[in-house]
């Protein structure tokens, strides 16, 4: 699918000269990391400190491949980003290699890199689309939420943590418009959902790896083997396989032919992603998954036949497994040491902590510190694992006034793109093959996933789960970016 064309620009001369201009900066900053390689290498201890070259030399390739196809680079970023974070216990102090920072500590893993990566990204298409991003919507509360996670800094309890929250927070918000100003015709925005929904291999490869070698995830006191994919926790994973569920349902809806013998693979991909998200045993994914379910409803009224006949099975499913039926029991259990008492115990103390700082709470990223610091108890979770209680806990009342305005904002934009996309089927020539889809659907579904996270984001940390942001920023903003181009 080709790009939006430069015409439609009023000044293509401009346009070009920056576009140049950015592709030499990434050559330029590619052939640096490439001539430091060696000086930094010398007395390098290789047996500990090979991840330095390696992140270089990935980087370096990054930034080359941005400077020949841009696209492909952010294409490829969503694609590797879950596997990358099975190698986070790699780390780099890069202090050491600035001058009179060598007594202090800053270690980048390689999540870390691909973030600071982003971010680089994301501020030289502020200068080369400028003009195309006056129309991005939510630009102001974004820009709202990062100045003052920013500045949050300077009044934070741990401000090391709180500069990395920001690069965290920065990194979504660099793809959403990445992909506004790059991914806005339909062909693009193709390539980004099918990089969203395969990057799911590398996990469930991971997963299943797993449960055939019996090397589960255990909580404290809990003798509950979970998978996590090589991600940081069952629920991590639980919510990101959620994410790529619905993101490939809503594909199947959204097909002109949707007939079994041509969509065996996407069921049977379907069966599979449903049977892993089971074994995370994450019950916050599981309600996510039903509000999607149910709001598929709305959109096709025949999968009430599906809901009643799928019943049945999963009536099966819960007497002939314990474990399921453990975890769905312990949400009315007391236990002193159950899941559900941990959480209520964790907002006891946040909002107590809460009402010390309430209105600019105590710096981005500090609330795991504040928790820790705070519970008369040793040990166990300290994350707020609720996303309303997290923001004003870290930014206060005003940080979660602003969370609320671009959570809820995200939705409305969404809505009215669902609203205004013509109910009609558009034939895509994509990688050689011609696929008619309804955008309006894959419109719906985009809405659907971003109403049934809001519940999750009550009992989970959904904000801090990256890898879901990653995926669903880009995604947001390719779909908002449509309404400027005609379809094909």
């Amino acid at each position: 699918m080709r790009e939006i064309a430069s015409s439609f620009r009023s000044a293509p001369f401009l346009t070009m000269t920056i576009n140049s201009m950015s592709k030499k900066i990434y050559i330029t900053l590619s052939i640096i990391l490439l001539l430091s390689l060696p000086f930094l290498s010398l007395g390098l201890d290789w047996s500990n400190g090979y991840f330095l070259p390696l992140a270089i030399l990935a980087v370096a390739a990054f930034l080359a491949l941005a400077a020949v196809n841009f696209q492909n680079a952010i294409l490829l970023i969503i694609l590797i980003m879950p596997a990358v974070y099975h190698f986070n216990y790699l780390k780099i102090n890069i202090f050491n290699y600035l001058p009179f920072l060598n007594d202090y500590a800053f270690y980048l893993n390689p999540a870390s890199i691909i973030y600071l990566l982003l971010i680089l990204f994301g501020l030289l298409t502020l200068a080369e689309k400028k003009r195309e991003l006056k129309t991005l919507p939510l630009k102001y509360i974004l820009a709202l939420a990062s100045v003052l996670a920013a500045a949050s800094i300077s009044w934070s309890v741990d401000p090391r943590t709180s500069l990395i929250e920001l690069v965290y927070l920065l990194a979504p918000f660099s793809m959403y418009l990445i992909a506004y100003a790059h991914f806005s015709d339909y062909g693009s925005f193709l390539k980004l959902l099918f990089a969203a929904i395969l990057s799911s291999i590398i996990p469930l490869g991971l997963a299943a790896g797993q449960l055939f070698t019996g090397s589960y995830f255990y909580e404290p006191d809990s003798s509950l083997g979970r998978l996590t994919g090589g991600l940081d926790h069952p629920n991590t994973l639980g919510l990101f396989l959620f994410l790529i569920i619905s993101l490939l349902a809503s594909w199947y809806l959204a097909k002109a032919d949707r007939r079994l013998k041509n969509s065996k693979l996407i069921f049977f991909c379907l069966a599979g992603l449903l049977f892993f998200l089971v074994m995370t045993y994450s019950r916050t994914s599981w309600v996510s998954l039903a509000v999607f379910t149910l709001l598929l409803v709305f959109l096709e009224k025949k999968i009430i036949l599906f809901l009643l006949a799928a019943l049945p099975a999963g009536a099966i499913t819960l007497l002939a497994s314990d474990n399921i039926k453990f975890r769905l029991l312990e949400i009315f259990d007391n236990a002193l040491f159950s899941s559900v008492a941990a959480r209520l115990n964790i907002w006891r103390v946040s909002f107590e902590q809460i009402l010390i700082r309430p209105f600019l709470g105590y710096g981005a990223g500090a609330a795991e510190t504040v928790i820790d610091n705070a519970k008369p108890w040793r040990g166990g979770i300290s994350l707020p694992h609720n996303d309303y209680l997290l923001q004003t806990l870290e930014l206060g009342l005003i940080g979660l006034i602003i969370f609320i305005i671009y959570t809820f904002g995200a939705i409305y934009h969404t809505f009215q793109a669902f609203k205004s996309m013509a109910d009609k089927n558009t034939a895509i020539n994509f990688g050689g093959r011609v696929f008619t889809l309804n955008f309006k659907v894959l419109a719906f579904g985009l809405l659907a996933l971003l109403i049934a996270l809001l519940p999750a984001a009550a009992a989970e940390s959904v904000s801090q789960k990256i890898i879901i942001q990653i995926i669903i920023w880009p995604l947001l903003g390719g779909l908002l970016g449509l309404k400027k181009t005609p379809a094909a």
